[in-house]
């Protein structure tokens, strides 16, 4: 009679915990409430808005312990290790480095090639992990990661592949946390995409979602050289601000104000004025399918646009646009939406009353 098939190996896989043997543990900042020790941040913005520019510039501050005014630096300078594709060596990362007064003997640079067969082939972190793993290994008080950027070390993952891209994010965030380093993740905006911020990121949305922190860097459309640092996705603190900063003789001065942002102000920052037409648009058009028959209340279209992701913002404008009326029933003690008295559509599906 042939043996019972033993069971599989398990000592691998995790083991449940007690929670009430668990320790709290309070969460250590880089940059409060910006940039988290021990976890991953992801930078978003278009080509040209100055990524670069702000990824030098907290590197050189780490390498001398210093913080972003008026803020407080670290206790001591740290060590950096810097992964960049895009920019050369030579005549920008070293200049850059030394306009910041960076103390390079704090700063590795890890190449973007490696050698195989005849010539250079780009660097693969997700098929080399194991080798990097090595590198940050021997790495004595790292306190900043930078992979700028990081589409540039998945060439062997596709750019949507949510599963690879996940598995290859936790480990990363394993690394950041083991080290207690923050680990900075620079990505360009995609062109077109969600309605909402955090979905904007060149590639699959694990990058947002596995990042504790997400940073838009945008160019203020307002004042020409100005650039804005701007809250996304804040999942370790509550409130969010805003920093702006010039670039000055090859290097980065910050503003001293902290500049406070309202989660609708990001909107209009993120999106193109196109998209954001066109998101009106389509948000006025949902709004008379929604309301042509009767009225809604107004708490009932708040959850429905939410659930269809659309901004506040959008909904708000969209709604003026439709001339939507909001009133108040006084018997129910509640508030509806409904379209205006005597109204129609036109050729094009613009609601406007008739007047009589």
């Amino acid at each position: 009679m042939p043996k019972a098939s033993q069971p599989p190996d398990r000592e691998h896989l995790p083991q449940p915990l007690r929670l009430d043997r668990c320790a709290e543990r309070e969460i250590a900042w880089l940059w409060h409430p910006r940039i988290p020790l021990g976890k991953v941040t992801l930078l978003v913005g278009d080509p040209d808005s100055g990524k670069s520019f702000f990824a030098l510039d907290l590197a050189a501050r780490v390498s001398r312990g210093l913080g972003v005014p008026p803020e407080p630096g670290m206790e001591k300078p740290g060590q950096v290790l810097l992964l960049s594709a895009d920019d050369d060596l030579h005549d920008t990362i070293l200049p850059r480095l030394r306009a910041a007064e960076a103390d390079l003997h704090r700063i590795t640079l890890l190449p973007a090639y490696c050698t195989r067969g005849n010539g250079a082939q780009p660097l693969s972190l997700n098929r080399e992990f194991q080798w990097f793993e090595d590198v940050v290994k021997p790495l004595k008080n790292l306190r900043l990661i930078i992979i700028d950027p990081i589409s540039a070390y998945l060439r062997g993952a596709a750019a949507y592949d949510h599963f690879t891209i996940r598995q290859f994010l936790q480990r990363l965030a394993t690394i950041a946390r083991e080290k207690q380093a923050a680990v900075i993740l620079v990505s360009h905006q995609r062109k077109q995409g969600g309605s909402i911020a955090i979905h904007r990121p060149l590639g699959s949305l694990a990058f947002a979602a596995v990042a504790r922190i997400v940073l838009f860097l945008k160019t203020d459309p307002s004042v020409i050289g100005r650039r804005l640092l701007l809250p996304a996705k804040m999942t370790l603190q509550s409130e969010a601000s805003a920093r702006a900063f010039t670039i000055e003789e090859g290097r980065v001065s910050w503003e001293p104000a902290i500049i406070p942002v309202a989660s609708g102000d990001l909107h209009e920052f993120v999106f193109s004025t196109e998209e954001i037409d066109d998101q009106r648009g389509r948000a006025k058009e949902w709004l008379i399918e929604q309301l042509e028959k009767k009225r809604v209340p107004a708490d009932e279209m708040k959850r429905r646009a939410r659930e269809l992701r659309i901004p506040w913002r959008v909904l708000r404008q969209a709604k003026k646009d439709a001339k939507v009326r909001s009133v108040h029933d006084g018997a129910e003690n509640r508030w509806y939406w409904q379209m205006p008295d005597n109204w129609i559509r036109d050729f094009q599906g613009i609601a406007f009353p008739i007047v009589i």
